[in-house]
């Protein structure tokens, strides 16, 4: 097979590479150890260089092993075939994830640098970059079945990546990805794949074998519960000295009865065993590469089918555990005694309510409505579990909430809880909102098999259907012209898990509904003059514009772009007069996925000018400008290490001063935190 290869390894700088031929590789013969350096399978690995713990291994275990008991053990790695045996425990795996409605088109890659698709198996997508052999044509039918996951990288690989990162929130990219998800978890939900590729495998100091263990069964055991059939890999290289990681990640294949691919001994035959003898001891050569995208589409052709013959059927013991640890996992969050904070905190006016939610094992769980007198300095519970929060009257006296899908108005000090409807649509982010009047209110309600945005008065007049029929409304974005209801047309999987389509206006006087043409995300001015909206069209990466309602006005707003750094906008508010917009902008490493900075403005509607204040920490961040216009309420999720902990701060616009509340309200859950509806109280 004749490849093409675009080779970058574990630095941010790649480099181009000749077309190679590869003619494939054969297992070590027993006992044949002048292809590696010899491996001390009994050697203890390195201890822990202190410092990170990583979190504890799920519950879930492994499930009993359906291959006879002749397997090679963990100690003999270097002897396993390159391409591996497909076990019946695999076949078990891949089973229950079709019944769990996992895509058989689609395998997805958990890796570093090198896993990105310009080195591994990337080519596959670009016929005019391979040429199969006569005796590989049967790999055609596998690149065919696969089309469209060879050449991406999806959201669980990126350059920096490693065992730690890929289950961790604070990693994950959050263009792609719902609040609290780690990458792999992202990854797992949007790709829905039934394969997935475990390349985990760089080495730094301080690292230790007993940490890459426990990340790896946290790894192995979420691919498991999804009904994904986890494939891990060994590494060319030995820079820990010992050979302990590949030896580790064989005990895992081992212990799991899951595929493992023996990259190490595919290009031990190869010149300086397929390390490059001019840069390290880690990166490996262009053919190397070459290796390593064939003998992957190998071990996923070999997987698949065998997987696709299997007569073992599922056994339920994973759906179980799973159902097991979703339990375990719901845990309420903790209101603290933020009052000795209190007192070194400086008194501001206003109140806030929000709605507050966690995410369990998947899963958003609503943990109620509460208020917050920065006066007072005071945290109320207005509503409890299971409530969430859609908005707030005009004249701030009334909320609309929901549980589930029944949708309630109620005071704003929790009394005379009232239904409303029976029907409401609630996994977009914002169903129902006030009409400006008081008097009415638009909602997306699910009746006669479909969703419509309705407008319902509260006198108990007869409901308005708004929306065309063909249309799915999923979300609104409320806005204070009395004369549209503006709404996302899409698709919900649950809450916030959502394909958004078009954004639609639809008129109150009748008639038929209008697309806002490249709108996403539309905010509108507090006038209701102007709305501003990420730009679909755009090419840049922060595609901010603002454009009247008749579009007559329509203009791009330049903040930043560098090809180094990724920018996202994370959030962005009017102020009460519509002449400024707060964005926050989160600066991400374009190699590493790493979060940094998310970066503050104030953006002048006039003339475009930028004011820039010091970066906003946390995840998930929210803005909202106070009604007083003179601050700006700043909202994120926090981590300490234990506990996630909402963080709450002001911004005082005219002394750039910021105030940080947190420790006063002082809310924090084991599981990740977020607010859901956000508003000032008028």
């Amino acid at each position: 097979m004749v490849v093409g290869l675009f080779i970058t390894a574990c630095a941010p700088s790649p480099a181009d590479v000749a077309d190679s031929t590869y003619a494939g590789s054969q297992p070590a013969a027993e006992g044949q150890e002048s292809l590696a350096d010899t491996a001390s399978p009994d050697a203890q690995p390195p201890a822990d260089a202190a410092g990170e713990t990583p979190a504890e291994s799920s519950a879930a275990q492994p499930q009993p092993s359906n291959t006879p008991d002749n397997r090679l053990p963990p100690e003999r790695w270097q002897e396993w075939p390159v391409v591996p045996a497909v076990s019946g425990t695999a076949v078990n795996i891949y089973q229950q994830g079709m019944a769990l409605g996992n895509n058989p088109r689609t395998f997805s890659k958990v890796g570093d640098c090198q896993s990105i698709s310009q080195v591994m198996m990337g080519i596959y997508d670009v016929p005019d970059r391979y040429t199969l052999r006569e005796e590989d044509a049967y790999l055609q039918q596998t690149i065919d079945l696969f089309k469209g996951s060879f050449n991406r990288d999806g959201n669980a690989v990126k350059g920096g990546f490693n065992a730690a990162s890929v289950l961790s929130p604070l990693w994950a990219d959050p263009a792609q990805c719902l609040p609290g998800e780690s990458p792999l978890e992202c990854e797992l939900r949007a790709h829905n794949p039934s394969i997935i590729i475990i390349s985990l495998e760089v080495w730094w100091e301080g690292r230790t074998v007993e940490r890459y263990e426990a990340y790896m069964r946290q790894i192995i055991e979420t691919a498991i519960s999804n009904g994904v059939v986890p494939v891990l890999s060994t590494k060319a290289d030995n820079v820990e000295g010992d050979h302990s990681i590949n030896y580790t990640t064989a005990k895992l294949a081992y212990e799991y009865d899951i595929p493992l691919w023996n990259f190490w001994l595919a290009v031990q035959p190869l010149d300086f065993r397929g390390l490059d003898p001019a840069r390290d001891d880690f990166h490996i050569t262009e053919e190397a590469w070459n290796v390593r995208s064939y003998t992957a589409l190998q071990t996923l052709d070999t997987i698949y089918r065998a997987v696709q013959s299997g007569a073992a059927q599922p056994t339920g013991q994973q759906d179980q555990q799973a159902a097991d640890q979703q339990s375990e996992a719901q845990q309420m969050i903790v209101v603290g005694d933020g009052s000795a904070a209190a007192q070194a905190i400086p008194a501001a006016s206003g109140r806030i309510v929000f709605g507050l939610a966690t995410r369990t094992t998947g899963e958003y769980q609503y943990q109620g409505v509460f208020q917050f007198d920065f006066s007072t300095q005071s945290l109320t519970r207005t509503l409890d579990v299971g409530y969430n929060l859609q908005a707030v009257s005009p004249d701030g006296s009334r909320l609309l909430v929901n549980n589930g899908s029944d949708l309630y108005m109620v005071n704003t000090d929790g009394s005379n809880l009232v239904l409303l409807a029976n029907g409401f649509y609630a996994l977009g982010r914002q169903g129902a909102y006030w009409m400006p009047d008081g008097a009415h209110i638009a909602l997306i309600a699910a009746q006669e098999g479909e969703n419509q945005v309705r407008i319902m008065p509260l006198d108990g007049s007869p409901w308005t259907i708004l929306s065309n029929r063909g249309r799915n409304p999923i979300e609104l974005y409320p806005s204070p012209n009395p004369a549209h209801v503006v709404w996302a047309d899409g698709s919900c999987v649950s809450y916030n898990d959502c394909s958004r389509n078009a954004v639609i206006s639809s008129p109150l006087s009748g008639g038929m509904d209008s697309e806002l043409i490249n709108v996403s995300a539309p905010v509108f001015s507090p006038d209701g003059t102007r709305f501003a909206y990420i730009d679909k069209a755009g090419e840049g990466k922060i595609n901010l514009s603002v454009a009247t309602l008749d579009r007559m006005f329509d203009r791009n707003i330049p903040i930043l772009g560098t090809r180094e750094i990724e920018y996202v906008l994370m959030d962005l508010t009017w102020s009460p007069q519509s002449d400024r917009v707060h964005v926050l902008i989160l600066e991400r490493s374009d190699y590493s996925g790493e979060w940094m900075d998310i970066r503050n403005f104030i953006i002048n509607m006039d003339n475009l000018g930028n004011q820039e204040f010091i970066p906003v920490n946390g995840q998930n961040p929210r803005t909202l400008w106070s009604p007083q216009d003179g601050t700006i309420l700043l909202t994120s999720t926090g981590y300490s290490g234990e506990r996630y902990n909402l963080n709450v701060r002001l911004l005082d616009i005219a002394s750039k001063n910021v105030i940080d509340y947190s420790a006063v309200l002082a809310l924090s859950a084991s599981d990740y935190m977020l607010t859901t509806g956000l508003f000032w109280l008028p």
